[in-house]
């Protein structure tokens, strides 16, 4: 990939990235106060544990997705470390950060499946689930759907 021509290059959108980890952290905070509020027994460990959620999740979230880079080659889409060669379908959305900031997220179908199995099923398999690929908050959705989807 050194040498092959880059269609296109972003990433996520900063500002949205740390509104929706700040909304997490909203949620969650407000999830703690709820079952502190309603519980008869005032399990402080289970509160604790609910806060301690809410503050460490965002900032996790926000630090793994603020220097991601995704690069559109015409033989790969590469985002991060891991590259798709070929993707069955283009889905593009608006998370709910869109009423603040105008970003668009992009799913790709890559055609893997993931298998999880049941211990008490004897190896039969339980459940497939399509793995996606996803090029999130990205200023330019739009273009870069047109992009994949004349490939």
């Amino acid at each position: 990939m050194p040498n092959e021509k880059i269609l296109w290059q972003g990433s996520p959108n900063k500002k949205a990235v740390a509104i929706s980890s700040v909304m997490i952290c909203v949620v969650c905070v407000a999830l703690a106060f709820g079952v502190l509020m309603i519980s008869s027994v005032k399990n402080y460990y289970v509160f604790a544990f609910i806060l301690g959620f809410a503050v460490i999740v965002p900032i996790v979230r926000y630090f793994s997705l603020r220097n991601k880079v995704y690069t559109i080659t015409p033989n790969a889409i590469v985002v991060g470390n891991k590259s798709v060669y070929q993707f069955r379908q283009v889905f593009l959305t608006k998370p709910i950060v869109s009423i603040f900031v105008p970003v668009g997220t992009i799913k790709i179908d890559t055609g893997d499946v993931k298998i999880t199995m049941n211990r008490s099923s004897r190896g039969l398999p339980v459940r497939a689930k399509k793995i996606y690929v996803a090029l999130d908050y990205l200023d330019n959705a739009q273009e870069v759907y047109n992009l994949l989807t004349k490939r």
